[in-house]
């Protein structure tokens, strides 16, 4: 019964999260038949495919299950393929997807970028990791990329050492300052802090930057990015919210 269901799923789904979700499904419950034909839908739906967001909603599912799913050896070199198809696609793509996000859709498009990055970081394949992050780097550079999305892609480059401190915080100092609006400022520091507060804790060059900006702000505009900014430092685990108010009680650092 499981099987015919399974199978009746498949055929009616044109989802690739979905089918890839099927194709965990079936392997846990060691239904071959039902891997070797969600395999075949995965294949023919990522062929017609053309929306970079479809892509990176059924990529992370497909990365875990050649991750941890128990596949033969034959499915193995299949999803492989069908797995780098997606990652090249999604590589190009990318930067038009993020054009002229509204706040919404960059949160959005924020959440799936996590999701893949997480990903393929996990699988650790060159092949996958290295179209990918000339993806993250062109997208940083990319003029009007809404600051969600411009902040997070600094600090993943930093993350991994292929964007120093020092060129981090020039281009956090930049963008704070020479943001149209204070909220866009705020929209890069919540992407560039999101995850993690502990950035901000031990280095010194992205604590002066954040606090220049905010001493700087006028009145109205504090106000007006006091929920984002609220928001943001809300994120933190409770340790890295008790050692920045240390932080603010103890000074300026000589």
């Amino acid at each position: 019964a499981t099987t015919g269901y399974l199978f009746e799923q498949l055929r009616q789904s044109s989802h690739l999260a979905q089918i890839a979700a099927t194709i965990d499904q079936a392997l846990l419950a060691d239904l071959p038949a039902v891997v070797d034909f969600a395999v075949q839908r995965l294949q023919a739906e990522a062929a017609v495919a053309g929306d970079v967001t479809t892509l990176m909603t059924a990529l992370p599912t497909l990365a875990r299950v050649l991750r941890y799913g128990n596949v033969r050896a034959t499915d193995v070199v299949l999803l492989e393929q069908i797995l780098d198809g997606f990652v090249t696609r999604i590589a190009i793509g990318l930067p038009a997807a993020c054009y002229s996000l509204d706040d919404d859709a960059a949160e959005a498009m924020l959440t799936k970028v996590e999701a893949c990055h997480d990903a393929l970081m996990l699988l650790q394949e060159d092949s996958y990791v290295t179209p990918w992050w000339e993806a993250i780097a062109r997208l940083a550079d990319q003029v009007g990329l809404h600051g969600l999305l411009a902040g997070k892609c600094c600090r993943l480059l930093l993350n991994a050492e292929r964007l120093s401190g020092e060129a981090a915080a020039n281009r956090f100092h930049f963008a704070l300052s020479t943001a149209g609006q204070p909220e866009e400022a705020a929209a890069w520091l919540r992407g560039m802090l999101r995850g993690s507060g502990l950035l901000l804790v031990y280095d010194e060059r992205i604590w002066s930057v954040v606090d220049q900006w905010l001493v700087g702000l006028s009145e109205e505009h504090f106000l007006n990015v006091l929920p984002l900014v609220r928001r943001t430092f809300a994120d933190f685990a409770f340790g890295e919210r008790r050692m920045m108010g240390e932080k603010v009680k103890a000074g300026p650092q000589p």
